[in-house]
């Protein structure tokens, strides 16, 4: 499946971003130049949330985090102590089961812009994935390669860590560094795995409350990058 998806988005023109700016230091100065920056991304509201979260701790607030204490509540959801941690967000890089083998991808740009801003505001990147690094290479391939990568060298890469763990496990080590502001997944199971044991998603009702608010149901981030493989050329288009 994974193999599909990426191969069909294998012949696409270049769709061109936002330059970079190279004053954006501080979360706010990042926040205001994503506002008034004209481009759809998925990734859009995602990166808006966590600037703003960042943003506030500039004002000398505090941010929320997003990831659930381990022994949760339902009735009373708390989240992992934020205190001085530096701000991380994470981006699910596994693909749900039974996603489609031919995504109908809407032309993208500025993903790898995006989260620059981020990187820019003071928000450490991080790739989660349950799969191993070796059957993500293609994907990881993708995000990494250009003048503009998505992917860079100084995000956090919570793939193949020693001992096995488990992605909650993951996310609660990484809570445990850093104040993670946002996730980014295809599935509900990628915010906590609370939701892989429901058999009715009602009784976490409570939990709604991060949706959009922290936790963000997104498509595979291979759909949303921002390059040649995001706009149909008029010649494939006419051979269609």
């Amino acid at each position: 499946m994974r193999a599909c998806l990426l191969a069909g988005l294998a012949a696409f023109m270049f769709v061109p971003y936002p330059a970079r700016a190279q004053d954006s230091t501080t979360a706010q100065a990042a926040l205001q130049e994503l506002e008034t920056a004209e481009f759809r991304n998925f990734y859009l509201p995602f990166a808006r949330h966590a600037l703003g979260e960042a943003a506030k701790r500039e004002r000398g607030g505090t941010p929320r985090s997003v990831i659930l204490v381990q022994r949760v509540s339902m009735v009373d959801p708390k989240t992992m102590p934020c205190y001085e941690k530096p701000l991380a967000a994470i981006i699910d890089l596994d693909i749900a089961p039974g996603t489609p083998s031919e995504m109908d991808v809407e032309p993208q740009s500025g993903f790898a812009w995006l989260l620059d801003m981020m990187r820019d505001g003071g928000i450490r990147i991080a790739w989660l994935a349950e799969a191993s690094e070796i059957r993500l290479q293609p994907a990881i391939a993708l995000l990494s390669e250009g003048a503009e990568p998505v992917m860079r060298d100084d995000d956090l890469m919570l793939i193949d860590l020693p001992g096995a763990a488990s992605k909650q496990e993951r996310r609660w080590q990484l809570a445990q560094s850093h104040c993670v502001v946002a996730v980014a997944g295809d599935r509900k199971g990628d915010f906590d795995e609370l939701y892989d044991y429901l058999r009715d998603e009602s009784y976490a009702i409570r939990l709604e409350a991060f949706m959009d608010r922290g936790w963000f149901l997104l498509p595979h981030p291979v759909a949303a990058i921002d390059s040649e493989r995001l706009a149909i050329s008029p010649e494939q288009k006419a051979d269609q």
